[in-house]
């Protein structure tokens, strides 16, 4: 197969003429159905191989064996080029989106570029930039026009006063000329349409105004509205910087304390009011009156400074301030510091009463005769028939395509380029759509919209200049939104083919037909008489079963001697896809909000997205699920091999275990990070809260070997000894390690001598929960086998029904977060009480048929008996008697390492971190009690067995028992 894909890959760079450099998309997909395919993101074409793809085929065959159910494959291979670099090109393509945004940005009457003849377009641009700055609305609209004379006039005495040359074109030599005699503005010159590219800034002065143009195609423009031009909501006008968020910009050389444009060095000086420090009189004044960025708050009313747990909080917030806690953005509420976040329920967004909610159900036809662009045997999708349907609430239940409702009007309308080619037939849907009035939610839903229909409605959308919001899957578009409209796929909700749907939802009424789908062309447009022939029909790619109704239905048709009318059938075959699809999600939506509770298509873009909201919002129990912390349980903070050596030893002396980023998560204290932190118990009940910090030599300046010096930017030394009087001053206990003492301790001290020729300091990579996360592989125990009919040998296939439901709602699963057990510690559970994920290494037995501890190898999940032979890919048979040859080092759940364990014959040589969850949940038949899914297995279950319908061997008897 690897050969193949090469072969194909190789094929497809051959017709497109790609280069080694150019980027390419490829999809993969089940030739019969659309669902779950699998997709490779945009990378180089060199980075495109057989091997690649196969890899990665492989591991989604491991948990989808359906993929390759009929051994059909289809691949799409997406080609983009990359710019390449060369003389002056105007058909480049960089330079027409610059031109289409410099038309469209006029049009917002955020630019003025100046219509000239002569080559002033540089002071011309300034002069109508100053006179927006300073003169009337009136005489700045004749400023405009060139046509008056005083735009001229205005830009000629710029080019005197600054001694340029009005007959030469201009540059940024001409741009320095003309900063410098105009003292009162300060010119900035920009050369893209992102606001990154600023070539020219002239220096900055608080009287003086700025002046922003845009150097494009040796033209100069004014930029009157610099944020709506390059599409930002801030700015800073001193370092001419563009930002979406208000707290994303802080000027260089400004005070950090008053958020001053300069910078304070003068004796602190503490605020009554807002408890923070300042830097001299100025710096104190300016924290009262200067508003912070795009607020009306000073930052002496927005903050306040605790002296009890020495932080700094926002008044803006809400909600009182308590010491030791912070805001977690998960349980949107203040929280506890190294605060462990559980999953929460998940409410969906209210529908305005204000507003109107339509849902409009599409399908678009196309034909196939025109070349694309530049690739002559490449040819064009162009839509010649769309027809659509909208609903509301109101009308939704009613089936009839010709209905005309009071919210919605018209529900059915046709668009079509049929009899006059030059018709823009998305345009004219566009234009439907535009027709909407204000207060207008708009749900467009095509069937494969994500890979078809959605593609041409962005073309158009582009086209229009209109701003595009997607959610792209790969190249494919599952999720569109333009202002209050969008575009959804249905194949994301309801994987199967439109001419399934009926069947599946009871719509016994409706039926998908046959359309001759090569005889899309103009010569056909007009077309009445005797059905084409059956090749225009596409008969090749249809399934069997297909293919045998679709030739039962076509000589039926000729029997009967249908006329075939092209332009009606046409249309009468896309308004029986857009009601066969308008009906069946009407019917889906219905049935998902009879259960769930809420509306999966409006809100939610896949079916996998509406399950887990279906879960979160009406079966997930609180506080439960925990939400894996930002690096892991271990943090994302780093300690030195030494300091955790320092700290395995005094966890030794005290018989205690301390908190560190290597035992449980870097621990913070006051806001600040500790290296470790434990709570002592006493007899009198009095719990002593212990600090260790570990101070390496070279960070925190050791006076003894690197004492700070005059040319250090901050005292190192000063700052560790103000971090541990905070501490001790709050109470804490605090004991200090310096590195150099405790490298003297390890050559000298028996006692440490003693522990670490005991203890020798091995630590493994820490326990990753996703290592744990592998599917299954499925493989024949035999490749080929004859039966013999004469001893009534048979060969039968068993199939397990809701193998997966069945595993949800009766299966055990662990709740909360874990408390985590390292190498060594005494404290570790026994084995036949574990409780979640375990990494170790374990030597599995010689003589299994079946091993059951899964092991990834070369890139592969594998079940092997021998570490070496499968990383080496030995297929001979197994000659490794060291066990630490066979030995596997994973991270494994526990009821299959105890299956291992316990009754497979596997060895446990060491383990290296346990995370045990504080118990596990289990649905109790008997009392109702529920799982963590088995609530949603039932609520679903039922629905899923009535979808399978009866099976075949059940009688009317049978069905009646079961009822």
């Amino acid at each position: 197969m690897e050969g193949m894909f090469d072969t194909a890959l190789q094929r497809q760079r051959d017709a497109l003429h790609a280069k080694d450099d150019d980027r390419a998309i490829v999809e993969i997909r089940n030739g019969e159905h659309d669902a779950n395919p699998i997709w490779f993101s945009m990378r180089r074409v060199d980075q495109l191989n057989g091997r690649v793809i196969l890899d990665k085929v492989t591991r989604v065959l491991n948990s989808n064996q359906e993929f390759m159910a009929d051994g059909q494959l289809r691949m799409s291979y997406i080609h983009v080029p990359t710019p390449r670099a060369g003389g002056r090109r105007t058909n480049i393509v960089a330079n027409e989106s610059m031109a289409d945004w410099l038309v469209r940005k006029q049009d917002q009457k955020c630019v003025f570029s100046p219509d000239n003849v002569d080559n002033m377009c540089l002071t011309r641009s300034v002069a109508v930039a100053m006179a927006k700055l300073r003169v009337s609305r009136f005489a700045f609209r004749r400023m405009k026009s060139p046509a008056s004379g005083i735009q001229t006039e205005k830009a000629e005495s710029l080019c005197t006063h600054a001694n340029i040359d009005k007959t030469q074109r201009c540059g940024i030599d001409e741009v320095r000329k003309l900063q410098d005699a105009l003292p009162d503005f300060r010119l900035c010159v920009f050369t893209d349409k992102e606001g990154k590219e600023c070539v020219f800034k002239g220096p900055y002065a608080v009287a003086r105004k700025n002046i922003y143009l845009l150097w494009h195609a040796e033209h100069f423009a004014a930029i009157f509205y610099p944020e709506s031009a390059f599409d930002y909501k801030f700015m800073c006008e001193k370092c001419v910087v563009f930002y979406n968020n208000a707290g994303d910009h802080r000027c260089p050389g400004s005070c950090w304390r008053c958020l001053g444009p300069d910078e304070h060095t003068d004796a602190l000086r503490r605020c009554d009011s807002c408890g923070h420090q300042f830097a001299g009189d100025e710096c104190f004044e300016n924290h009262k009156t200067h508003k912070l960025p795009h607020s009306q708050f000073t930052k002496c009313d927005a903050f306040k400074f605790c002296n009890g747990c020495k932080r700094s909080y926002s008044r803006l917030r809400g909600g009182p301030h308590v010491c030791n806690f912070v805001y977690c953005k998960f349980c949107k509420n203040n929280v506890l510091e190294n605060h462990l976040c559980f999953m929460q329920r998940w409410e969906e967004k209210e529908k305005n009463d204000k507003w109107s909610y339509h849902t409009v159900t599409y399908d678009i036809e196309t034909s196939q005769c025109d070349p694309v662009e530049g690739q002559p045997d490449t040819l064009e999708h162009k839509p010649i028939l769309l027809v659509s349907q909208t609903v509301c609430d109101a009308c939704a239940h009613i089936q009839q395509d010709d209905y005309f409702c009071t919210h919605c009007k018209t529900r059915q309308h046709i668009f079509h380029c049929l009899d006059d080619p030059n018709i823009n037939v998305m345009g004219q849907f566009l234009d439907y759509l535009q027709s909407f009035p204000a207060k207008s939610a708009l749900l467009l839903v095509a069937h494969n919209a994500k890979a078809f229909d959605a593609i041409f409605a962005l073309q158009e959308m582009i086209a229009r200049k209109l701003k595009v919001d997607l959610t792209l899957q790969g190249a494919k578009i599952i999720s569109m939104k333009v202002k209050t409209w969008k575009f959804i796929d249905s194949l994301m909700f309801l994987p199967m083919p439109l001419s399934s749907m009926p069947k599946a939802f009871g719509l016994n009424e409706l039926k998908k037909g046959y359309w001759p789908y090569l005889a899309c062309k103009p010569e056909y447009f007009h077309y009445e008489g005797p059905l084409l022939d059956q090749s225009y029909y596409c008969v090749s790619t249809m399934k069997s079963k297909a293919a045998v109704d679709f030739h039962t239905w076509y000589d039926q048709q000729v029997s009967d001697g249908y006329v075939f009318n092209f332009k009606k059938d046409l249309i009468d075959y896309c308004i029986s896809d857009v009601t066969i699809l308008r009906q069946s999600c009407h019917a889906f939506r219905k049935l998902f909000e009879q259960c769930a509770g809420f509306d999966p298509m409006f809100h939610c873009i896949t079916l996998s997205s509406a399950c887990m909201s279906a879960y979160r919002r009406n079966f997930l129990p609180p506080n439960k699920i925990g939400l894996v912390p930002d690096g892991g349980y271990h943090g994302r903070g780093k300690q030195s091999h030494a300091a955790l050596r320092w700290l395995d030893f005094e966890a030794h002396k005290l018989g205690m275990v301390i908190k560190t980023v290597h035992t449980d998560r870097e621990v913070s204290i006051l806001g600040r990070r500790v290296d470790g932190y434990v709570e002592i118990p006493h007899p009198d009940g009095r719990i002593e809260k212990r600090v260790y910090q570990f101070h390496g030599c070279y960070w925190h300046h050791c006076p003894q070997h690197f004492p700070t010096s005059d040319d250090d930017k901050e005292n190192r030394h000063e700052r560790t000894q103000a971090l541990t009087a905070l501490f001790r001053e709050q109470g804490y206990i605090v004991v200090e390690k310096w590195e150099c003492k405790f490298n003297e301790e390890l050559k000298t001290d028996p006692e440490t001598i003693a522990f670490f020729e005991a203890h020798p300091t091995t630590r493994s990579p820490p326990l990753l929960l996703r290592d744990a996360l592998v599917g299954g592989r499925t493989s024949a125990m035999r490749w080929y086998h004859k039966a013999n009919l004469e001893k009534g040998e048979r060969i039968n296939m068993a199939d397990v029904v809701s193998e997966y439901p069945n595993a949800n709602l009766r299966g055990k699963y662990p709740y909360g977060h874990p408390k985590i057990y390292l190498e060594g510690d005494p404290d570790i559970p026994p084995v036949e009480e574990w409780n979640g994920m375990i990494k170790c290494t374990v030597l599995p037995p010689r003589d299994l048929f079946v091993p059951v501890l899964p092991y990834k190898a070369r890139g592969r999940l594998m079940f092997p008996l021998c570490r070496t032979c499968v990383e080496t890919g030995n297929k001979e048979s197994c000659h490794h008697n060291d066990p630490s040859d066979r030995q596997l080092t994973s991270s494994w759940c526990a009821p299959e390492l105890l299956l291992a364990l316990q009754e497979k014959s596997y060895q446990l040589v060491t383990v290296h971190e346990v995370h045990q969850y504080p118990g596990t949940m289990v649905y109790n038949p008997d009392t109702g009690e529920d799982g963590l899914l088995s609530g949603y297995v039932r609520c679903f279950m039922a629905l899923k067995m009535q979808a399978s319908w009866w099976p075949p061997e059940c009688d009317s008897e049978k069905k009646s028992l079961s009822l």
